[in-house]
């Protein structure tokens, strides 16, 4: 695989509406041009701190993008040194990587409050206001979905775990796949990037306290960028 322009979830914006479809035969008139094969969106979430120290990096390098799902999770406030700064925050935002809502305190999507919320700290920090978010734990919400169109929100990642149909799935629940690192594993979810299907792979930031440092990710961010750039179809 060539590398591509930068890959983000607002991409799906030039290939389809927020209307809802039928899978394929798009009666609706969802898309607005094909999707194209191969079309693989990154996530990372929890604003561990090397998304901006490795990951964003590794990202430049291939030309690729990614969507960033910000929470003030555990010890966001404390601990700088695993979770990332608001100055790494607004570079990344101004490199052009999508920084998303996660929501305040990672506190579930059951209500509009913890996406306000989070949208006040960005607000607070000087980083463009969100207009994707991604579900804590995955759990999706329907019921909040009428107030997050209303506070201009265009997508929302889910789970589900397989790839991502926009002539039939809920642009508020997009599926997502979690990566877990290997090569094996990436080869395997990417190659479903085909015949209108557009897979969405998801990786934590999870930290081993002992270290402080983002073992998955920087391991998972350096596949998954590196392994675009190859053939693997």
């Amino acid at each position: 695989m060539k590398p591509t322009p930068r890959i983000l979830l607002p991409l799906v914006l030039a290939l389809c509406s927020h209307a809802y479809g039928q899978a394929s035969a798009d009666p609706f008139g969802v898309l607005r041009k094909p999707i194209p094969d191969k079309l693989v969106i990154l996530t990372f979430d929890d604003s561990v701190a090397s998304h901006a120290t490795v990951v964003a990096p590794i990202l430049k390098q291939f030309g690729f993008g990614g969507s960033f799902f910000i929470c003030d999770f555990d010890s966001f406030n404390t601990r700088k040194d695993w979770y990332m700064t608001w100055d790494q925050m607004r570079t990344m935002s101004n490199d052009g990587f999508d920084m998303g809502n996660h929501t305040l305190g990672h506190a579930g999507g059951a209500s509009i409050g913890p996406f306000l919320g989070m949208e006040y700290e960005f607000a607070a920090n000087n980083l463009p206001k969100p207009t994707t978010l991604g579900w804590p734990v995955f759990m999706n919400n329907p019921a909040t979905t009428p107030d997050l169109v209303a506070h201009h929100y265009t997508f929302g990642r889910g789970g589900v775990g397989r790839a991502y149909v926009p002539t039939a799935d809920d642009p508020f629940n997009i599926p997502c796949s979690f990566f877990n690192g290997t090569y094996d594993s990436f080869v395997s979810e990417a190659q479903r990037a085909i015949n209108g299907r557009i897979m969405v792979l998801s990786t934590l930031g999870c930290l081993t306290r002992d270290s402080g440092q983002d073992a998955r990710t920087t391991c998972g961010a350096g596949i998954l960028a590196r392994r675009l750039s190859i053939p693997m179809f």
